[in-house]
């Protein structure tokens, strides 16, 4: 078949990785002038296949008025009615055993996502950073490590190796954790989790596809309508003309929506951004790589830099002096917490921000529409590297099925 991807971000890349493996003419349009240039540019880094847990709980919903007032540092919201009947959703998917069962959900993908990472890099040997980093998730307080603890034994129930360390215990483990302004009362500890450049993994195997299969990419140019004809998809249009398809994947993340919403589709989506910075690695960067959850933030280790991500706004708008000032917040707050872990002074400091695609129930949406041939894989959340592997397989399935029923 001929399928056109939207999207060439690593939902979108992975996407078209085994779409190519099934035999499918694949051809990937981007608006961007090269892949991996949006929401994946300089994200977090972490594979966080242990710590997946949805966005909805109790522990979120006592902390909705504090993030509502802005009174969290690390979360900022500028409320509009579209947010709150969406945040209602949200609401509705927070009780103890609705969060339970939708982190459980998405740890099952996560495991998936892990071993078919490992077999993507047998096949391709591409680099990309990436690094067998294991993961630390410092908490604090009694009742933290209380739940920590609760969590921890429902996944071990399913194949997870989480374990809860203190402190020292977790610096025994991560000697940069000694250099931090104090050690974290306790910490999560997954041991299988790794690190990877989003970006250059989308660049990487991008290539790849191009060398090894009939896959091919078109960047610089936006989608403006998906065409039917008798209920069919049968085109991506795009300023220089018409991409003939049998089916067409979207993977264009928050940008979803405006394409399907002409189509009379509408996926329960919001945009939360988040912040980056790029900087080399100091004396005392970890290896390890560490979530800051109390202040929403993380370090990953890529290669001889430390990436420095979080914060979620839920924001209209953003300009570049506001997307400075967020990450010039980021940067004093991880100085604070982590004074050696990377070159806070460096000329050059690489800034980035992203929209995030959030979903109410913080799973991401992969299925058929009611359009013949059209299909979407976005909604991803904070988890789209650590889940495009699961999702493009998946997705990739329901395309093959299509072909076959």
């Amino acid at each position: 078949m001929r399928v056109t991807v939207i999207g060439a971000g690593v939902v979108g890349v992975a996407t078209a990785y085994y779409l190519s493996l099934d035999g499918h003419d694949v051809t990937v349009v981007d608006s961007n002038p090269g892949p991996g240039e949006g929401t994946s540019f300089a994200n977090g880094g972490q594979l966080s296949y242990s710590f997946s847990d949805a966005l909805g709980s109790p522990e979120f919903v006592r902390a909705l008025p504090g993030l509502v007032f802005n009174r969290d540092e690390g979360a900022q919201v500028s409320l509009s009615p579209g947010l709150m009947l969406w945040g209602l959703r949200l609401l509705r998917h927070s009780s103890r055993k609705q969060s339970d069962r939708l982190s459980l959900e998405t740890y099952r993908k996560a495991l998936h996502s892990n071993e078919l990472m490992q077999a993507l890099r047998e096949r391709t040997n591409i680099e990309f950073d990436y690094f067998d980093s294991g993961k630390m998730i410092s908490i604090s307080g009694a009742d933290a490590i209380r739940r920590a603890d609760n969590t921890i034994r429902l996944k071990n129930q399913y194949g997870c190796d989480n374990v809860i360390l203190t402190g020292w215990e977790a610096a025994e483990i991560e000697p940069a954790l000694k250099a931090f302004s104090e050690l974290p009362d306790a910490c999560i500890y997954s041991p299988g989790d790794q690190v990877g450049d989003a970006r250059m993994f989308a660049a990487s195997l991008s290539e790849w596809l191009t060398s090894n299969t009939s896959c091919q990419f078109i960047y610089g140019e936006s989608v403006s309508r998906l065409s039917t004809a008798s209920g069919r998809i049968n085109a991506a249009e795009v300023p220089s003309g018409s991409i003939e398809s049998d089916a067409v994947v979207v993977c264009a993340g928050t940008g979803s929506n405006a394409l399907l919403r002409p189509l009379g589709l509408k996926l329960p989506i919001r945009g939360m951004r988040g912040y980056s910075v790029t900087l080399p690695a100091g004396e005392h960067a970890p290896v390890t790589s560490i979530t800051a959850l109390a202040q929403h933030f993380v370090f990953s280790r890529l290669g001889n830099r430390v990436r420095i991500a979080g914060f979620a706004d839920f924001l209209n708008e953003c300009d570049d002096r506001y997307i400075r000032q967020r990450t010039d917040d980021l940067i004093r707050v991880a100085r604070a917490i982590a004074p050696a872990a990377a070159d806070y002074e460096a000329d050059e400091k690489h800034r980035w921000s992203g929209v995030r695609p959030m979903t109410p129930d913080s799973q991401p949406i992969i299925s058929a529409t009611a359009v013949n041939g059209l299909f979407i894989n976005a909604g991803h959340g904070m988890l789209g590297w650590t889940l495009a592997c699961a999702s493009g397989e998946t997705l990739a399935t329901l395309v093959r099925e299509g072909a076959e029923s």
